[in-house]
This record gives C-alpha cells, structure tokens and sequence, in this order.
C-alpha cells in the first residue's frame, strides 16, 4: 500500500538509469534490438498461456455482516489538560529541507485503562495567521507515517489555500509514535532488506511477544487523532479530517467515536468497513499485472521483444529464475524471488509511472548481460532501499501486519484452501506481497 510522489518516482528512475549505457532509455532501449541475448541457463520452449479460470480464490464466498455498533466516547480529562510545545522542525524529513512545526501529545497505552502506561504520539504542521480551516491528515499503510510521509501533500495544500492550516500525526506504532519493529528481520542485509518478507514474519512475531499490540488499534488510534484536534484546536477555525487508503478506515473509526467534533471528513481511496478483501489482495494485484502485460502484446515494441504472449513469457522467466535457471547475476546480488515479486508489486499497483517498467525487467532478466544485471538490481535497490537508495521513510510493516490481521481479514465460508497450497499459488505469481498466505493462516499475531 506505499504511496510515493512523483519526485521520489523520478529519483528511482534516474537510479534505474545510472545502470544504463549513454542514451539508454528506462524501458524504449531497454527493449532495443541490436543486442545479443546473453545465456540465460534456461532449457525448454515457452509454457502454454495461463488458463485464468483456474483462479482458486474465485469461488470463494466472504461473509458480508454487518459492522458491529461502536459506542461513542468522551476523552478523559486529565489528558486534556496537557499542553502541546510546538517547536520548528523539518517539513520533508527526506532531504532535510523546508520548515514546520513539530509536538508530541502523551496518551496512554490503552485508552479503556487509564491507569497504563503512557507515550508519545507525534504531530507535524504549517500553520499561518488568519487561517480559518485546520486540515488534519490521516495516512494510509497501514504502517506509514504521516509526518514523514505527508509532507509534500501537507505542502501543497498549504499553498493553495491561504486559509488552511494543516496537520499530520504518527498512527501509533509507526514512525515516532512509538514504532514497532523487528530489527533483525528489517536489517539491510535480511531476506527482504528493510522490508519483512516471507519466513522473517515467524520470528519478527516472536520478537514482538514483549509489545502490547492489543493496545495498537485503529479505534485507539481514531482516540489519539480526537485529542490532537482538541489540543491544537482554536476558535473560529473549523477541523476537518482527511484520510487517505488505511487513512479512511481510521478517519471512519474516529468519526464514529467522535461524530460532533470535526466539521467534515474526508474518505480518498476507500477502504470500507467490513468490506475490504485483504485475503485475496495478492490475487486482484497480480491481475492488474496480467492486465498490464496484455497491453504489451498490443504495442508493437513490446510485443516485438515479449513475443505474442508476454503473460506467459514473463511467468517463464520468474519460474526459472525461482529455480535459479535464469539470471544468476541477479541472483547473486541477493534478489531473492519473493524480492522480486514485492517489487513487482509495487510498480504494478502503486507507481503509475513505473508499471511502464515492468515488461522491461523482465526482458532484461532474461537478456541478463551484465548491465541488465546492474540496472534491474538498481532499481530493486531503490525501492527496497538495500543499498540506502530509496528511503523506506520510517514505515512499520510490523504495525501494518498486526492491523490488517486485526480487522481487515474476513474468514471464507467453506471451500479454503489450506495455508501451504495458498503459499503454492502464491509462489507463482509474478506480483504478490503473500498477504494471502500471512494474513489467511494469521501468521504473527
């Protein structure tokens, strides 16, 4: 669910790029002809076209209850009475530029349990004089920090309007709102680099035996938003919220808790309540790649290096690569398959100017000369951040886990397939974070 801006695309571009000879373009020359194909160790002619009606997660029935009642709640008092210190910081954390201004609000562990212990939730925002609005912004993820991640929109939106001031906050357990992590499993040099991929997520969940994650909830969290807004609130200026992806969960959760007190809400790329399909993510996700590949075989250049069925051609070049017949080079590097699959992903569903890039990983994957080696490494690398490239901005994947299991997961009615035949289908799709397998065997938490 990352969401980038376009400068960070165009910095990964020009990462992608640095691999390349003189004049060489990110996906036009990429695919060029007048080079030689380099040996890529793999036998056999191409598979059959995938038969797609063979989706297994198809006949799957997801119960649709209703949403249960939730009660609406005051805050207590003695938090209320805080004062926030706000004091200048840097609006984009990224490359340390443009200023803001920075507070954090204590809260306790467990809202129900006003006698548990307290941290700290952490506020950024760019305030004026003569402002009539405040916009407090929720980020998505789930996972992703606000204040890191916002900034760029939290600009913006600042300098179009003259009467706006604008917030963002920390969700509790990301960023500098007491994060969780698992330092082992999000090291540089693990599976996934610094992001927690495959078989890390048994032990990163061991590690996270000693967090109180019952008090890491979007309802706590919709809590912590509602105090924010009755601190930094001042009279004559109406609050509205504004949630984006998971944002729009939470934003919904805190205006069911707090109905009264925002003049409006705002829901942008809705997830909504008791109707969002995390199980089968991985599956709809991959299809948008399919999709993506059959534009390929329509385009003339792309069809001319992809063949007449780029879907299946790139399937048999990540199968051999999974079993090690394909690209070494790349291999080499410490691109595992499931690394390359999350990379996919990422470029296929989030970077729309990326997906442009996808057919010519591949291609290049089975060129394998050692610029393409280079090149697709880079790229990886970026988004990834395995060589400090591409900064992954503080985004928890534990917190993201541990809320998509907790109340974004629907149990399917009969006809489940079993965890390792999920981890089966999964292996073979060239676009998948394995949210299916993790979140349907609730692996963790």
């Amino acid at each position: 669910m990352r969401r980038l801006s376009l400068v960070s695309l165009l910095l990964g571009l020009s990462a992608f790029l640095a691999a390349c000879p003189s004049g060489e373009a990110p996906v036009g020359l990429i695919l060029d002809a007048g080079e030689e194909r380099a040996d890529s160790g793999r036998d056999g002619d191409a598979p059959e076209p995938r038969d797609d009606a063979a989706e297994p997660w198809r006949d799957m029935v997801l119960p649709r209850e209703d949403v249960p009642e939730i009660p609406r709640v005051d805050l207590p008092q003695e938090f209320l009475e805080q004062e926030m210190t706000w004091t200048p910081c840097v609006l984009h954390d990224r490359d340390g530029s443009g200023t803001a201004e920075c507070a954090d609000l204590v809260v306790p562990f467990y809202w129900d349990d006003l006698e548990s212990e307290t941290f700290t939730v952490h506020a950024k925002r760019l305030v004026r004089e003569g402002s009539t609005r405040q916009l407090f912004m929720l980020q998505g993820g789930p996972g992703s920090p606000g204040t890191a991640t916002l900034s760029l929109a939290m600009e913006r939106v600042f300098d179009a309007d003259p009467e706006m001031d604008v917030y963002a906050i920390d969700h509790r357990g990301t960023g500098k709102s007491h994060e969780l992590t698992c330092p082992v499993q999000e090291a540089p040099d693990s599976l996934g680099g610094e992001e927690i991929i495959g078989d890390e997520w048994e032990a990163c969940a061991l590690h996270l035996e000693t967090e109180a994650l019952d008090a890491f909830t979007v309802s706590a969290a919709a809590r912590d938003v509602a105090l924010l807004i009755a601190l930094a609130g001042e009279a004559g200026k109406a609050p509205l919220v504004y949630g984006v992806s998971y944002g729009t969960f939470w934003a919904h959760r805190y205006a069911v808790l707090f109905p009264e007190q925002p003049d409006a809400v705002v829901l942008d790329s809705l997830i909504p309540p008791g109707g969002y399909q995390v199980d089968i993510k991985d599956q709809e996700e991959n299809e948008v790649t399919h999709v993506l590949f059959d534009l390929c075989a329509g385009d003339d250049l792309c069809a001319s290096k992809l063949g007449e069925d780029p879907w299946g051609y790139a399937n048999e070049v990540f199968q051999a690569y999974s079993a090690g017949q394909a690209c070494d080079k790349l291999l080499a590097k410490g691109i595992y398959p499931e690394t390359l699959q999350g990379f996919i992903n990422g470029l296929g569903t989030m970077l729309w100017l990326g997906r442009a890039m996808i057919p010519a990983i591949f291609y290049r994957m089975d060129r394998c000369t050692g610029q393409d080696a280079v090149a697709v490494y880079n790229a990886i690398a970026w988004y990834y951040g395995l060589d400090g490239a591409y900064w992954r901005e503080e985004l928890s994947d534990a917190l993201g886990r541990h809320l998509m299991l907790s109340e974004l997961v629907f149990e399917p009615e009969g006809g489940a397939m079993t965890p390792d035949e999920i981890l089966a289908y999964e292996a073979g799709l060239l676009s998948t974070r394995y949210l299916s397998y993790y979140n349907t065997i609730h692996l963790a938490f």
